[in-house]
């Protein structure tokens, strides 16, 4: 399916992007509009967003640990490493 007259080559090129890159940014962008095929930003980056919102892993940081890190570098000034093998058990 071809968007416009300028070539994914071509944008590859122009934007020093890999192909598979733009290829997937046009696909997530397209909106058929009868028997023509236009691009949006906008719908690309709603598909984006609603299929990142899956991707990322929560936060093990919970708020006790981040009290306890943000005490022990601020009064006893240590390292995150130092912080770190204290709660690994080393």
């Amino acid at each position: 399916m071809s968007v416009g007259t300028t070539s994914h080559q071509a944008i590859d090129r122009l934007l020093n992007k890999v192909h598979g890159t733009i290829d997937n940014e046009i696909k997530r962008g397209i909106i058929q509009l009868k028997l023509k095929v236009k691009y949006s930003a906008q719908r690309a980056q709603e598909n984006y967003e609603a299929l990142r919102v899956n991707s990322v892993r929560p936060s093990k940081l919970t708020p006790e640990i981040d009290h306890y890190v943000s005490a022990r570098l601020k009064e006893a000034k240590d390292s995150l490493e130092v912080i770190h093998q204290e709660l690994e058990g080393i």
